[in-house]
């Protein structure tokens, strides 16, 4: 888990208690350290995760385009698979 999961369970109006139920791993105690640390540091940790935010639609865009035709002809095999008469058991 990141520091961008935490932060926004955070801003999605999660409490602490609940994030920490969400994120087994992380005590309550990590839990209010990460929130101290984003509110005294907001501005640029909101910069930080707009960034990563732009390279992560980038990549996908990008892996997307890349990996387009190879996804088409995985769907019409599937397609074509659950089209055709399945033998009998």
């Amino acid at each position: 888990m990141t520091l961008d999961c935490v932060i926004q369970a955070f801003a999605d109006g999660a409490t602490p208690e609940e994030i920490c139920q969400d994120f087994p791993p992380l005590s309550l105690a990590q839990v209010y350290s990460v929130l101290a640390f984003y509110l005294a540091h907001k501005e640029e940790l909101d910069r930080y995760l707009k960034e990563q935010e732009q390279v992560a639609a980038a990549l996908d865009q990008d892996l997307r385009a890349r990996y387009a035709p190879f996804l088409a002809e995985l769907r019409q095999r599937l397609l074509a698979r659950q089209a055709s008469p399945k033998p009998p058991a």
